[in-house]
C-alpha cells in the first residue's frame, strides 16, 4: 500500500463544543511539522473519508444537490483586470467571403474559426497565466473581462443567516458553489462575513489565493447561487464531522458509529493526507522513462488539490489541477495494472504531456476527489506537431466509480490534446459529470468501445455520459494523412457501448440530457451499434458525424426535466443560419438506427429551424431508420422552429427506407435487441 497520508497516534478525550459532546485530541509537535501548509485538509478513519465541519450538513460521498446546499445571491464582481486577447484565425475554419461574423454568416464548420488566447488580468489566476475562451468570437482583437464573483449574500430566512455571527474564520474556510450553468463548480476562499447583512466576501484569486480557478466557464448570467461552506468550527455538529484548530493543534471529531467517548476510537486508524502524489515519473520526449510496470499496488489517501491553482489545458470547458496520485510525464510503454486507487483528494492517474503506449489495465478507481484518469498534452497555440502529448494509450477493463467528491467538472476518463487512444471494456458509474470526456479534437483516431456507463451527470447539467468538444483544429502529424494542412483529424469510433442516462431524478436542475453529447464543433465521429437507454444523441454544429445502427430506448421517459432537456432519439442543432451553402460536404449521417419512444406524442428526431425551403442545408443524410412511435406516423415531427413531417422529408429524398411502427417492443424484446447490438455472449 502506498499512502499519501500519515497515521496519527492520538489520545482522545470527551469535551463540550457547540453545545454537544465531541472528541478532541492534541497533535504532537512532530506530527504538526509533517502536516501540509494549511494543516489538516482531509481526515480518514479506518479508510473512509470524514466530513469537514460544514453548513448545511451533508456527506458529499452520499448526498447530492439539492441536499447539503443553501441558496444565496451573488455579491458583485472581483476586480481582476482585463485579459489581453489575441485571436488567431485557424486553418480550415476561415469565414466565407462576405459571410461576416461566424454567427449568421459563416457555416457550422466555421462557427469556431478563431483560437482565443489571452494573458494578463484575470488570466493570472491560472498556472501558467494563460486563458483560452470556451466560446466563439464576436469581435476580433479585443480585451476580454473574465467575470469572477467577489462574494455572495446569504438569503434572509435561511439557517445560514442566523448562524453567521458564530462563524470565526481562519485562512482555510472555503465556499463550494455550483456554477451558473450547472456545468461544474467553483470553490472560493472566504476572507470575511457580515452577519448583519449576510454578506460573505471571497479572497482575491490572484493576490490572495482566493480560488475560483476550478472551472474556467465565465460567470455573470445568474443572480442566484447554491452553495455550502466548510472549515467552520461552529458548524461541528453532526456525526462524521471533524475540525482541526491550527492555533491549538487540536483535532475535534464526532464519530458516526458510536458515542463521543474515547473507547469508540480504540483501535481505529486515523490518517491525515499530506501528499498530492505517491509516485511521480518524470522523463522527456528525448529521454523517456521506459518499460516501468506498476502491478498490484494500492495508491490512496492523497491531499485535496482544489485549493491549488489550476491550469487551462485547452479550448474545451475544463480547467484542471495538473497532478495525480500517480503522475506520469515523459514515459514510454508504462503499464499500470491490477492496482487500486482510492480516497484521492484530487486526480488518481495523470498523464502529462509526452506519454506513449501507456497501458492502464484492470484497475479499480473509487472515492476520488476529482477524475480517475486524465490525459493532458501540450500544444504551442494550435501547433501540436512536436507530439508532446499522450498518444496510443490503452484504457481497458477498469472499474471506475464514485468520483468527483470535490470537483464536479470531472470524469472517469478525460483527455485534452491527446490522440489515438483506446478506451475499451470499462465500467464507469456514479459521477457528477461525463464518464468519458474529450476536451478537443486534436489528432482524432480514438476508439471508445464496449464500455458500460451509467449514473453519470448526477450533479451537473447540459451534458452526457460521453461528451466531446472540438472548438479548435490543431496542426499535428497524427491526423488524416491525406490532409496537407495537418489539421484534419482521423476518425473517432464510438462503438457498441451500453449507456444508461441518469436523468435528473425529478430535481429539475441537474442530470444528464443526452447519452452521446457531441457539442461545439465536434467532428469526425462514427457512433455505431451503441445501446442507449433513457436518452439519445446530440450534435451541435461540427461536421462529419455518422450515427449508424444504434438502438435508443425511451429517451422520452421523463428523467431529464432540466432547462436543457431533450427527449428525442437524436437532436441536430445546425439550422440554415449555420449552413448557408448546400454545396458544403458536411458528411452528417443518421442511418439504420432503431428508436423506441415511450409516450404518444413524443417526436423521435429534432432539427434546428427546419422548414421545406433549406432542407438540403439543414438535414443530415437520413435513411433506413426504424421508429417505434405510440402515436404512429403522426408523432414523427422534425421540430424546433417549424414542423416537418416524415412525408415531407421522404418527398425530398430523405428517410428513404425508414419506417414507423406503432406498437413498441416489450421488455423481453428490448433486452434481446440490446444483447444483439452489443454482441453479448449467447445473443
Amino acid at each position: 500500500m502506498l499512502s499519501g497520508g500519515m497515521e496519527l497516534q492520538l489520545q482522545w478525550e470527551t469535551v463540550q463544543l457547540n453545545g454537544m459532546k465531541v472528541l478532541a485530541a492534541k497533535l504532537s509537535a512532530e506530527a504538526v511539522k509533517q502536516l501540509p501548509e494549511n494543516g489538516v485538509r482531509s481526515l480518514l478513519v479506518d479508510g473512509r473519508r470524514q466530513v469537514r465541519a460544514r453548513w448545511p450538513n451533508a456527506n458529499p460521498e452520499k448526498d447530492f444537490f439539492p441536499v447539503g446546499y443553501a441558496t444565496g445571491a451573488w455579491g458583485g464582481w472581483a476586480d481582476l483586470g482585463n485579459i489581453s486577447q489575441l485571436n488567431l484565425t485557424t486553418p480550415m475554419r476561415t469565414k466565407d467571403a462576405g459571410g461576416g461574423n461566424a454567427i449568421g454568416g459563416g457555416n457550422a464548420q466555421e462557427a469556431f474559426d478563431t483560437y482565443l488566447y489571452g494573458s494578463g488580468g484575470a488570466a493570472n489566476m491560472w498556472t501558467p497565466p494563460l486563458w483560452s475562451n470556451n466560446s466563439f468570437s464576436f469581435n476580433d482583437n479585443q480585451d476580454y473581462t473574465h467575470k469572477q464573483y467577489a462574494g455572495l449574500v446569504v438569503q434572509p430566512g435561511t439557517g445560514g443567516r442566523s448562524r453567521m455571527h458564530e462563524w470565526e474564520l481562519d485562512d482555510d474556510v472555503w465556499v463550494h458553489t455550483l456554477n451558473d450553468g450547472f456545468w461544474g463548480n467553483w470553490m472560493f476562499r472566504v476572507k470575511g462575513v457580515n452577519a448583519q447583512n449576510g454578506a460573505m466576501d471571497f479572497a482575491n484569486p490572484i493576490t490572495e489565493h482566493g480560488g475560483g480557478w476550478q472551472d474556467q466557464a465565465g460567470a455573470g448570467w445568474q443572480s442566484h447561487c447554491v452553495w455550502f461552506i466548510e472549515g467552520v468550527k461552529a458548524e461541528l455538529d453532526s456525526p462524521g464531522e471533524w475540525f482541526y484548530d491550527k492555533r491549538s493543534a487540536t483535532l475535534f471529531f464526532i464519530p458516526e458509529d458510536g458515542p463521543a467517548e474515547p473507547s469508540t476510537m480504540a483501535g481505529r486508524k486515523v490518517v491525515v493526507p499530506r501528499l498530492e502524489s505517491v509516485i511521480r515519473l518524470a522523463g522527456s520526449p528525448s529521454a523517456p522513462v521506459q518499460g516501468v510496470t506498476f502491478r498490484g499496488l494500492s495508491m490512496q489517501d492523497t491531499l485535496p488539490t482544489f485549493t491549488n491553482r489550476y491550469t487551462i489545458p485547452g479550448p474545451g470547458d475544463w480547467s484542471i489541477y495538473p497532478s495525480g496520485a500517480l503522475y506520469l510525464q515523459g514515459t514510454l510503454q508504462v503499464v499500470v495494472e491490477h492496482c487500486v486507487f482510492s480516497n484521492t483528494g484530487g486526480n488518481a492517474l495523470y498523464l502529462s504531456q509526452f506519454n506513449r503506449n501507456t497501458t492502464i489495465f484492470e484497475n479499480e478507481f473509487f472515492r476520488l476527489g476529482d477524475s480517475a484518469i486524465a490525459s493532458v498534452g501540450y500544444a504551442d497555440f494550435t501547433d501540436a506537431t512536436e507530439g508532446d502529448f499522450p498518444h496510443f494509450t490503452t484504457v481497458e477493463r477498469n472499474h471506475i466509480h464514485d468520483i468527483g467528491i470535490y470537483g464536479k467538472q470531472t470524469s472517469g476518463y478525460f483527455q485534452t490534446l491527446s490522440a489515438h487512444n483506446t478506451i475499451r471494456d470499462n465500467v464507469m458509474y456514479n459521477g457528477p459529470r461525463a464518464a468519458i470526456n474529450f476536451n478537443d479534437g486534436l489528432g482524432g483516431g480514438n476508439m471508445v468501445e464496449h464500455n458500460l456507463l451509467f449514473n453519470m451527470v448526477r450533479e451537473t447539467n447540459d451534458h452526457g455520459a460521453f461528451n466531446s468538444w472540438d472548438r479548435v483544429p490543431f496542426s499535428t502529424h497524427m491526423g488524416d494523412p491525406g490532409d496537407p494542412q495537418k489539421v484534419k483529424p482521423a476518425w473517432n469510433y464510438i462503438h457498441r457501448n451500453f449507456i444508461i442516462n441518469y436523468g435528473s431524478a425529478g430535481l429539475g436542475t441537474t442530470g444528464g440530457v443526452w447519452n452521446l453529447d457531441h457539442d461545439d464543433g465536434s467532428a469526425y465521429y462514427e457512433d455505431a451499434f451503441n445501446f442507449l437507454v433513457y436518452a439519445g444523441t446530440k450534435n451541435y454544429l461540427g461536421d462529419n458525424k455518422r450515427m449508424v445502427g444504434n438502438i435508443i430506448i425511451h429517451p422520452d421517459a421523463g428523467l431529464s426535466i432540466t432547462p436543457f432537456c431533450h427527449h428525442e432519439c437524436s437532436s441536430w442543432f445546425a439550422g440554415d443560419e449555420w449552413r448557408p451553402n448546400p454545396q458544403k460536404p458536411w458528411g452528417e449521417v443518421w442511418a439504420n438506427n432503431t428508436c423506441v419512444m415511450m409516450h404518444a406524442g413524443s417526436s423521435p428526431i429534432r432539427f434546428n429551424n427546419v422548414d421545406q425551403g433549406p432542407l438540403l442545408n439543414t438535414v443530415p443524410s437520413l435513411h433506413t431508420n426504424k421508429y417505434y412511435l405510440n402515436g404512429g406516423e403522426h408523432d414523427y415531427v422534425a421540430n424546433q422552429g417549424s414542423n416537418v413531417s416524415l412525408d415531407v422529408l421522404q418527398s425530398h429524398g430523405f428517410e428513404a427506407g425508414s419506417v414507423v411502427l406503432p406498437k413498441p417492443p416489450g421488455v423481453a424484446a428490448i433486452i434481446t435487441m440490446g444483447r444483439s447490438v452489443l454482441k453479448m455472449r449467447g445473443s
